[in-house]
């Protein structure tokens, strides 16, 4: 998401080529746990929350967008976020659970 493809640790080399302009919109759906994300089948395989909100402030500072919209849809989402994103950053974050519960699927059978 930083824009920078060189020291990519069990990625593909892809990356984000933003600019000020850009409308950035990421969604993440996977499984979750208070304060990380699984990334299953990699060699690391959690990304932490303050990972994400130091990757999120680099792209604010780097002017890498004017907007962008984050959905993510894990367990405990919101645990990653809570208390942070000042105004100013111009993000949105809409996730699945708040910081104490997970969010499970569930089917009704009719």
């Amino acid at each position: 998401m930083k824009g920078n493809s060189s020291g990519i640790v069990g990625g593909n080399g892809k990356v984000l080529k933003t600019n000020e302009s850009s409308k950035v919109f990421v969604y993440f759906v996977d499984h979750g746990a208070p304060g990380f994300i699984y990334f299953p089948d990699i060699e690391h395989d959690k990304l932490y929350g303050d990972v994400i909100n130091a990757t999120l402030y680099d792209m604010y500072i780097n002017k890498k967008y004017s907007e962008l919209v984050l959905y993510m849809e894990a367990c405990y989402s919101g645990s990653l976020f809570e208390g942070i994103l000042p105004e100013e950053w111009n993000i949105y974050v809409m996730t699945a659970a708040n910081p104490h519960e997970p969010s499970r699927a569930a089917y009704c059978h009719p």
